[in-house]
């Protein structure tokens, strides 16, 4: 069966009706899977390891192959390299990466610094940790074949992170077959996965009501979570270190901004972040002779082109409405310091760092009444409840009666964590999988 697999694997790749029929084949009939998964264990049980000290494995399988340094990318990167100083005694952290060469699914170490791959397979000894913290769909096939059940028999512990199930909780906020695959790697890990850890309280409890509702049987799994950090070390440099670059920010607009009550909105432009509904709000608003600012300032995402050519074609954009698409980390510090106060209308989040951001740079917060924002503002926000531009417009124009009264809330008193702070919590969570490993073998 494998060599025949292997026959057709080129034309597998050529014709697509042929992936299709193959795909229908193996989800109908699972059976025809056992003789690949049997190969499979034959190589993993030949496999041994050339080390005694233990590891903790950071899979940075999309983070190797695209070089992104953004969103998940960019979580990614920031706890590995906390990581390296604060894992618990006695264990390494390596970077690495999910491949399928030489017709079966493994690991192998990478060098992020240097950006090269190493020629060693990864296989884990007793006491090591797989860390998944990045969103990797190859983990699907990787568990299917039973690269995680030969490591769990080795003596390793799997852990995976959920930044959040909203594809599957809300696929109409994305194209095509997203939800189908979410929920495929969602149930991959918690096959794999000996603890799951969701980068907020919110987010794990949407998992564990999302198996409930599946009967999906978590029995084995442990759930945990912890939030996310941010990075400010570029604000702390703009505003002590150097001064801002000509080319990184447009002055002009920053000007405008500091002359007018202006609200933020930061993020993509995506179906679930409430950019149509925010911006009907502020129509009604100047509609009222309202003279306020509204500012988003992310790129492009997907299903937003009625939004977007209402932006381009708006006859306020440039006056009263601006969109600043792919600016620098310079330009987005100077636009927080010139905004009067951050509106995050989102729908749907599995952290929401702009909340985050927003306290960071001392601005008032308007938040969506969801319970992500509730855990993160709960007593230092302002919140709007309602779908219509009419609810968020009313709540925006009494925001600004008590904003100009100086008694809104504020968001002095929120707590938010650096990178360190979040890797900490992450490092504790890694120790308890140690001791009751450590306990296991007693």
């Amino acid at each position: 069966m494998y060599r025949l697999y292997n026959l057709i694997r080129p034309l597998i790749a050529r014709y697509k009706w042929l992936r299709v029929t193959l795909h229908w084949l193996a989800g109908k009939f699972p059976f025809l899977l056992i003789p690949l998964q049997r190969n499979q264990g034959i190589k993993y049980a030949e496999l041994k390891s050339s080390r005694e000290r233990n590891i903790i494995l950071v899979d940075v399988t999309h983070l190797a192959k695209t070089g992104l340094h953004t969103g998940i990318q960019r979580v990614v990167r920031s706890i590995y390299n906390e990581l390296k100083e604060l894992a618990p005694s006695g264990i390494d952290v390596e970077p690495v990466c999910l491949m399928a060469d030489g017709g079966f699914w493994h690991f192998r170490y990478y060098d992020l610094d240097l950006g090269v791959q190493g020629s060693e397979v990864v296989v884990p000894i007793q006491g090591d940790i797989f860390l998944g913290v990045d969103l990797n769909a190859a983990i699907i096939h990787a568990s299917k074949v039973g690269l995680f059940d030969d490591w769990r028999k080795r003596g390793a512990k799997n852990l995976f992170i959920v930044h959040d199930i909203l594809p599957i909780t809300h696929p109409h906020w994305w194209e095509g077959g997203a939800s189908h695959r979410h929920e495929k790697w969602l149930r991959a890990i918690l096959d794999s996965a000996d603890v799951v850890v969701s980068v907020s309280k919110s987010t794990q409890d949407e998992v564990i009501r999302w198996t409930q509702q599946a009967s999906v049987d978590t029995s084995n799994v442990r759930f945990d979570w912890f939030h996310l950090g941010a990075n400010f070390d570029n604000a702390i440099k703009v505003s002590e270190a150097k001064p801002v670059k000509a080319s990184d920010v447009d002055q002009s607009v920053v000007k405008l901004l500091h002359e007018k009550e202006t609200f933020l909105v930061v993020g993509t432009l995506e179906p679930r972040k409430g950019h149509m509904q925010c911006l009907n709000a502020f129509e009604l608003l100047w509609e009222k002779e309202s003279d306020v600012h509204l500012v988003f300032v992310g790129c492009e995402g997907w299903m937003v082109n009625k939004l977007v050519k209402k932006i381009n074609g708006h006859p306020e954009l440039g006056n009263r409405l601006f969109w600043l698409d792919g600016v620098s980390d310079e330009y987005l510090t100077e636009v927080y310091r010139a905004s009067t106060c951050l509106v995050q209308p989102s729908y749907g989040e599995g952290f929401g760092l702009s909340v985050v951001e927003g306290a960071y740079y001392g601005l008032p917060i308007i938040a969506r009444d969801i319970p992500i924002f509730r855990e993160l503002a709960d007593n230092h926000a302002a919140f709007f409840k309602g779908e219509t531009p009419f609810e968020l417009a009313a709540a925006i124009e009494s925001w600004l009666c008590v904003y100009r009264k100086q008694q809104h809330a504020t968001s002095s008193g929120l707590e938010w964590n650096t990178w360190r702070d979040s890797a900490l919590q992450l490092s504790n969570i890694l120790k308890e999988v140690t001791s009751e490993r450590e306990q296991e073998d007693v």
